[in-house]
């Protein structure tokens, strides 16, 4: 059983603690207690690396998304350490690929407003992100569901490798060969936003799994979908204000 369904925000909203604890904390729960019930034989669920990591020294969740996710992590080990249900959580990085229909995240925004000849408005551009392709992310799910050491796990799923938002758009100005400049420091950096890069020995120990797509790669093939789709196949997913790269407003990195 996979279990990817979730409400999807960073924002630092009041208004969105009940909502995202009923999406994604309450549905995962009453996931996870038919699944004991009924003998599942695996639960796989979509973490974040949003959420506090294992060796933070003050582990607080950065937003209503974060604390939700570091909730549901903790319920699925419980429900495997008491009652022996077979879970596994991947903390999931950055993830990136064609066919991300949402323009309020960071790279479909880039990549279409300079597809569009039109300079993106973007924060300081200073926070470091651990990106993971698509594809990638796919066979680490297929991993956790078959290997047979998995069950109890968490496993950070990422490249492992700290790449800045502005090198990262540097990257995509050059593979889209675009002159258009890019706005930095157009908006404020969101509030409590870190840099969290994935550490993946266990995954490669226990999962057999790396990430494979090398970043330039990946964002080259993305590029590519884009520029063969009209960017009106690209609309926001989500009626919550846009947030980029940490930054509020116009798209973002980030949950």
């Amino acid at each position: 059983m996979f279990h990817l369904a979730s409400q999807v925000s960073g924002q630092r909203d009041a208004h969105l603690v009940v909502p995202i604890f009923v999406g994604n904390l309450q549905s995962s729960v009453n996931l996870l207690r038919a699944a004991a019930a009924h003998g599942a034989p695996r639960v796989v669920l979509a973490g974040s690396m949003e959420e506090p990591g294992v060796g933070d020294d003050s582990p607080v969740p950065s937003s209503p998304y974060a604390a939700s996710k570091w909730a549901t992590t903790a319920y699925a080990r419980m429900y495997h350490a008491l009652w022996e249900l077979p879970t596994v959580v991947l903390r999931i990085a950055m993830v990136y690929g064609p066919q991300q229909r949402d323009d309020r995240k960071l790279i479909p925004y880039v990549i279409t407003s300079l597809l569009a000849g039109q300079a993106p408005h973007l924060g300081s551009g200073n926070r470091e992100i651990d990106w993971v392709y698509v594809d990638d992310v796919v066979e680490a799910f297929v991993a956790a569901a078959l290997v047979a050491a998995a069950p109890g796990g968490v496993f950070d799923i990422g490249s492992g490798v700290p790449m800045r938002i502005r090198d990262t758009v540097e990257m995509l100005r050059g593979i889209t060969g675009s002159t258009v400049g890019v706005h930095f420091g157009a908006v404020a950096d969101r509030r409590f936003d870190a840099s969290r890069i994935a550490s993946t020995q266990a995954s490669t120990d226990v999962l057999g799994w790396r990430s494979r797509v090398a970043l330039e790669d990946g964002l080259a093939r993305t590029v590519d979908w884009y520029a063969r789709h009209s960017t009106s196949e690209v609309s926001s997913s989500s009626g919550d204000g846009p947030v980029v790269g940490g930054q509020q407003r116009i798209p973002g990195v980030g949950p």
